[in-house]
Parts: C-alpha cells; structure tokens; sequence
C-alpha cells in the first residue's frame, strides 16, 4: 500500500515530467533555400539575384527571390520580385517593374535600389545596398527598419 509521501512522491514525479515535456519547444520545419530559375522575361539580361526571409507577423517567414536586371541604364533596368509566404501555401506573389539606383543623403557612399511597380498601384520598394552582396530592406520613406530581424537578402550566384 502506498504511503502518503510514497502517493505525494509519485505525483511530483509526474508533474515534472509532464511540465518538461509540455516546456519543449517543437521543432520548426527548415525551409530549404534553393535557388530559384531566372524569369523567362529576364533571360539574356544577366540578371543579379538576391534571396532572403524576412519576418512575417502570421506566417514563419516570407522568402524574397529579387531579380535585378540590366536593360534601361547602367544605374537601373527590369526587377521581378518573388514573395513567398512560408507555411501558408507558399504561393509566391509576383511584382514586376522597373527599378533604379537613387542617392541619399542619409546614407552617405552608398545607394538605394528603388523598385517601381507595373501595378497600377504604383507601389514602391527600397533596399539599401550594403557592400555589393547584400541588399537591406527599408521603409517606405528610405529609413532603416529598427529591428534585430533579419531584413537582408543576399546576393546569390549569378546564372543565366
């Protein structure tokens, strides 16, 4: 028969083994970043390719394909940008358009990518490039994104 420190014993056991396996993070599924094929309409263009996920408020992640293609100037020419949202489908959203390098004051010797949209919408994205590997996603109004996430996408092998 059990004893009520032997029954007290017991349940203390149990309460922390259930706690500790109840306090265990689950494993997050790794994405695996594979490179993604240059559009058909950037063909021929050499196109510099840039990958990275970036935060998203309902989903693990959105993974950003950047194709930054030659054609209009040597300071600009075609983009097409893929936005994956990961683990909600992960269909990608797809923005055409026209992009340019433009100065700022604010970020002395180095230049922001702008990126302008064929959408009626005329939407506007900014990347700060940072040495010639990496891009850092800004606001809308070209100010640094106050965040320890990560906001960068980083310049792939080029292929064509």
């Amino acid at each position: 028969m059990y004893t009520t420190s032997k029954y007290l014993q017991y349940i203390l056991i149990c309460l922390v083994v259930l706690f500790s396996v109840s306090c265990r993070s689950p494993k997050r599924a790794v994405t695996q970043l594979t490179r993604t094929e240059i559009p058909a309409g950037m063909k021929g263009q050499h196109p510099e390719y840039f990958m990275g996920i970036t935060p998203c408020a309902d989903c693990s992640g959105i993974r950003m394909d950047l194709f930054l293609g030659t054609g209009i100037s040597p300071n600009g020419g075609h983009f097409e940008l893929h936005e994956t949202y990961l683990g909600k489908g992960d269909k990608a959203f797809v923005s055409k358009g026209n992009w340019a390098y433009i100065n700022s004051k604010e970020y002395p010797g180095l230049k922001i990518v702008q990126l302008f949209s064929d959408k009626e919408t005329k939407d506007q994205r900014f990347f700060l490039r940072l040495k010639n590997d990496q891009l850092k996603m800004l606001t809308n109004d070209m100010k640094t994104i106050e965040s320890d996430l990560n906001y960068i996408l980083e310049l792939e092998n080029q292929q064509d």
